[in-house]
């Protein structure tokens, strides 16, 4: 549920040829440009957004996610 051919191809085509390197949850969301990475300014440390993956596979993720949280009463939950 959720997942629509769209989203779909542009998941495999983000993963490629080689969905080896995907081995956990950290590397998929770097390579979708979800994940935080940390950062210091100064005497301060706090976290952002990546920026620097798939713009369209974040959008797909997206997609995927809010589809869900519509219709998903598991994910609602």
């Amino acid at each position: 549920m959720g997942i629509g051919p769209d989203s779909a191809v542009t998941s495999l085509i983000t993963m490629g040829d080689k969905p080896e390197r995907l081995s956990t949850e950290a590397s998929f969301a770097a390579l979708r440009g979800a994940g935080p990475i940390d950062y210091s300014s100064g005497g301060r440390s706090a976290r952002r957004l990546n920026h620097g993956g798939d713009r369209q596979a974040n959008a797909a993720l997206h997609r995927i996610v809010f589809t869900r949280l519509r219709q998903d009463p598991c994910t609602q939950a």
